[in-house]
């Protein structure tokens, strides 16, 4: 299927424009330079009505490198460019290096796939430090939204060699844990101060890449297997991205004499599927929207109803699938202190 060409994330006409990805209710929320910042308001990595990751920054050797463009590749992949300049090597006699950066994130259920690539334009090999700044603060969706999130005394950061930190929050049964690791042992990674610190050797016309995988868990079970190989290698084929395209090439075809018109209802078909709630577990020809993103990926019965009587037009499906989700919602006794009459 044909994508449609518009693919910023970037709003110019907001004060701090952000960059949105998701898949269902798991979605990442940051800043125009793929940062998610101390101080970091609305943004964050969230799962489960959970701010799993309300800190996230990148440095070379301690300077925050700058972004020069930002591309949303689909709903739930996104990719920064960023450059560095003047970084200097350990020993200091290398000046005026400029090295860029390639952030590549993918999300599924309740995982974000991060690939970080370097490429340095000096003329000679350069050492440096690569670090990833993280907090924790797993505050409850809402609490971000009115900003009265507090602080919370019981976090826990376990950092556990060769290549896995682990935050964790726990309240009686309530458990949020979220873990990093590197998809191999071999990557040198070690923390210290907050941050994964990575160890460099770029050479000139050669990229130097990790892969970092973030579980975000609400149980103490077993933790998930990390992947055995990048997940860029697979998109595509996988089973979200083959579902949305499957639905996507289903949907009603308009060939006006505006392209831009046209350009318009692609992208109005890519941002309804992004709304799909595969939480729910619908079946890939029946499924439900959510309310909206990033706030309301929910079960929001006048919000999807609403949704799916518009999208009518390019698939009733959609509107056949909220109907029957609901429908399995619906009380069958009365329930005042929840407005649940049957």
């Amino acid at each position: 299927m044909r994508q449609a060409p518009w693919r910023t994330l970037i709003s110019s006409v907001h004060p701090n424009p952000t960059g949105k990805i998701n898949y269902g209710a798991t979605f990442l929320v940051t800043d125009q330079a793929c940062s998610v910042p101390l101080e970091a308001g609305g943004r964050g990595l969230y799962a489960a009505d959970t701010r799993f990751v309300s800190r996230h920054e990148l440095r070379i050797n301690g300077k925050r490198p700058e972004s020069v463009a930002s591309v949303r590749l689909s709903y739930r992949h996104a990719r920064w460019h960023l450059i560095a300049d003047d970084v200097a090597g350990a020993a200091g006699d290398m000046r005026g290096a400029r090295v860029a950066v390639t952030v590549d994130r993918l999300l599924s259920s309740n995982r974000l796939h991060e690939d970080l690539v370097l490429h340095t334009y000096g003329r000679t090999p350069l050492t440096l430090l690569l670090e990833v700044a993280l907090e924790s603060d797993f505050a409850d969706l809402f609490e971000v939204r009115f900003k009265q999130w507090q602080r919370r005394a019981d976090l826990n950061t376990t950092w556990l060699g060769p290549n896995r930190l682990e935050a964790s929050y726990r309240r009686d049964d309530f458990v949020r844990r979220c873990v990093v690791r590197t998809l191999t042992d071999k990557a040198g990674v070690s923390y210290a101060n907050g941050s994964l610190r990575f160890p460099v050797e770029l050479i000139p016309g050669q990229d130097w890449r990790v892969c970092l995988q973030y579980d975000l868990l609400i149980s103490d079970g077993v933790l998930p297997d990390v992947a055995t190989r990048c997940e860029f290698e697979l998109e595509g084929q996988d089973e979200p991205q083959l579902q949305a395209r499957s639905w996507q090439s289903s949907v009603t075809r308009v060939k006006p004499a505006d392209v831009r018109l046209e350009f318009a209802y692609e992208r109005a078909i890519e941002d309804l599927a992004a709304l799909r709630l595969h939480e729910l577990g619908d079946t890939s020809e029946h499924w439900m929207p959510a309310a909206g993103l990033p706030w309301f990926m929910a079960l929001f019965g006048r919000d999807s109803l609403i949704a799916s009587m518009q999208a009518i037009m390019a698939d009733p499906s959609v509107a056949n699938g909220t109907l029957a989700s609901l429908a399995r919602w619906q009380a069958d006794h009365d329930h005042p202190v929840r407005t649940r009459p049957p």
